[in-house]
């Protein structure tokens, strides 16, 4: 009725700029502090590693963090089949999405995977799984770090290189998610016919991971 016009691209940056007044501005990072304060407060024994890097103006500023709370931790050890899905969770909106040059992938992982190893002692043997995609960092870091765990690759991941030489429909049910019999190389990592059975678990896609980030 006033007669102004607004772009949507206007109508954007108003709600930028609305957000940033009322939660602050997230590229500065000024309350994970005291997030990470208030819930050490909550929890004695949370657990989280920060670590920073400076950027061009010498500040430092946010590099990765790894947060354990107590409740899931102890629950994951006296309750839980040993079994663990790992994902690459990509950052979007106005951070970009972030790709690390290869070095930089491989030193986040080790990290990250290091961190794992002091939080849950005794992880790490050959009665452990891990589930991941076939990205080259994740498959380095557990050979490193956990060379004795049972390493499998999400069936999900594979398949559409795979349905690229066997294009049948038909083939796709007896593909690695119900297979018992071997399909191709390396396949005792995606098929059931090649896992161990000490998880009593016989999963094979990596859906509780990614449900996660998919939700975050």
């Amino acid at each position: 009725r006033s007669g102004v016009k607004l772009s949507k691209w206007n109508c954007y940056r108003v709600k930028s700029i609305a957000h940033r007044l009322l939660h602050g501005n997230l590229k500065d990072h000024s309350k994970l502090a005291t997030y990470l304060q208030e819930l050490k407060r909550a929890d004695q024994e949370f657990m989280f590693k920060l670590e920073t890097i400076k950027n061009g103006r010498g500040k430092h500023v946010f590099q990765r963090l790894y947060v354990s709370f107590q409740a899931m931790r102890e629950g994951f050890l006296k309750g839980c089949r040993k079994i663990v899905c790992i994902d690459g969770c990509f950052l979007k909106t106005f951070l970009g999405v972030g790709q690390w040059l290869n070095q930089k992938n491989n030193e986040s992982w080790e990290w990250f995977l290091e961190c794992v190893k002091y939080d849950l002692p005794g992880f790490g043997g050959e009665d452990y799984t891990i589930i991941s995609d076939q990205h080259k960092s994740i498959i380095r870091a557990v050979r490193s770090l956990f060379p004795n765990v049972e390493h499998r690759n999400c069936a999900r991941h594979i398949y559409p290189t795979w349905h690229k030489k066997h294009k049948s429909d038909g083939l796709k049910k007896k593909f690695g998610i119900r297979s018992t019999r071997v399909m191709a190389s390396k396949s005792f990592t995606f098929c059931r016919f090649g896992f161990r059975s000490h998880t009593k678990c016989n999963l094979v896609v990596n859906n509780l991971a990614e449900t996660f980030n998919r939700w975050i």
